[in-house]
């Protein structure tokens, strides 16, 4: 059975070959491909990376077995490699370690957590630094969108705002906070959301 594998693993790397080649020929000055970025941390952001250039670069119509090696051959993060290889027995082998990585390393709360006790844990910036303040809102953002995809149920109670308000510079603290009196005079607690569509319209 393995021997028939490697037989059929060769035949489709002989046909990508086959096919480079000829594409090569039709058009020598083409831009290069996409190719697959690295994926060597526990790190949510070369997931998604990775993961895009899976979708990208694997056509769906190609053998579960032959996805499943060029998945193992490109996957360097230790942890994750033994995660794909607990499916190698699998009838669905790429898509079962496909969704096995989703769960790992996909829109976890705990990569929420991670991005924002990293967030917090930055040093307030300065006033006019607006590299800086771009980089906060950027962070923030990207926080939020994943809250959003676990369908939003904990955005309010995984992040201190008067923490994140912490990192910028008092004049624009005292903006946020006539801009949270002004919109809801009744509420003393800040709201994630609020806070990023805040920075939204300050990086605007």
């Amino acid at each position: 059975m393995e021997e028939a594998f490697e037989r059929k693993l060769a035949k489709y790397e002989g046909q990508q070959v086959s096919t480079s080649r000829m594409e090569s020929k039709v058009s020598p000055n083409r831009v290069e491909g996409p190719t697959f970025p690295d994926f060597i941390e526990e790190d949510r952001a070369q997931y998604v990376e990775f993961k895009i250039a899976l979708d990208n670069l694997l056509h769906p119509q190609l053998p579960e077995h032959y996805k499943y090696s060029i998945l193992l051959k490109q996957l360097k993060v230790p942890n994750g490699h033994r995660l794909v290889l607990a499916h190698a027995e699998s009838v669905m082998p790429y898509t079962n370690a496909l969704q096995a990585l989703d769960r790992r390393y996909g829109c976890s709360f705990q990569f929420v957590l991670k991005d924002t006790e990293t967030l917090e844990s930055l040093p307030p910036i300065r006033a006019g630094d607006e590299r800086a303040f771009n980089d906060i809102f950027l962070r923030v953002q990207a926080i939020v969108g994943m809250l959003k995809a676990l369908k939003g149920d904990r955005i309010e109670e995984m992040s201190n705002v008067k923490r994140l308000l912490n990192l910028l510079p008092r004049s624009q603290q005292n903006q946020f906070r006539r801009h949270h009196l002004k919109r809801n005079p009744d509420k003393t607690k800040f709201s994630l959301l609020e806070f990023a569509d805040w920075l939204q319209l300050e990086a605007n």
